[in-house]
């Protein structure tokens, strides 16, 4: 289908898109997002399929926050995309308190490279994501992110929860000073695995950021 060259608003991100999947602005404000993987807009149903998928990040204008769904606990909010699970969305301004566990949702999800949403992502595109969800700017790719945010460290410096690792063309996110949470293509898979072995695979951490 017929393509055409954009930028993301969010990271300035450049590339193509399929003009299929656009659609005219409808003039209402984004006023929430979504924190889970993956969510679906429908029509206030726990059975239909409904529009989507709906990853995480993406900026949806609610109108209604709060709808009950007759027979069932569900709720839901209101968006010009049909009626998505309220509690798969939070408001814009939401900072979740540790990113990193955001990160950890996305265990098993597949690798592929340039992918971005619970359908399939790569090393650079979990570390962004989880940040984002966390209120933390943070540019597309590992190069760049090993330019900022947070601190250089040493190397050989003692490990912590949230560092990130990188490698030339990769990064890792350290779940304590042993393990690595990391997209990557040996597993095909948003893994865990220790660092040690991933170093005995790969080489040696060439640079080590630590986040504020």
């Amino acid at each position: 289908g017929a393509r055409g060259w954009g930028q993301l608003a969010s990271d300035g991100y450049i590339g193509w898109v399929a003009l299929a999947d656009l659609r005219e602005e409808d003039g209402l404000v984004p006023t929430h997002r979504v924190s889970a993987l993956l969510t679906r807009a429908t029509d206030i149903s726990i059975k239909a399929i409904g529009f989507g998928p709906l990853p995480m990040g993406c900026l949806l204008a609610i109108t209604e926050p709060s709808i009950a769904m007759r027979g069932s606990s569900a709720r839901f909010a209101q968006s010009s995309l049909g009626a998505v699970p309220a509690a798969h969305l939070v408001e814009l301004n939401h900072v979740h308190p540790d990113w990193v566990s955001v990160a950890q949702m996305f265990l098993g999800v597949p690798y592929v490279w340039g992918g971005r949403t619970a359908m399939g992502l790569d090393c650079s595109a979990l570390v962004q994501l989880a940040l984002q969800q966390a209120g933390v700017p943070c540019p597309r790719d590992s190069d760049l992110q090993e330019a900022g945010p947070g601190h250089a460290l040493a190397s050989g410096a003692a490990l912590l929860r949230g560092d990130l690792v990188f490698w030339p063309g990769h990064v890792g996110i350290m779940l304590d000073s042993t393990k690595l949470l990391h997209a990557n293509a040996y597993a095909m898979a948003v893994s865990i695995e220790p660092l040690g072995n991933v170093e005995a695979r790969t080489g040696a951490v060439r640079s080590i950021r630590r986040l504020p």
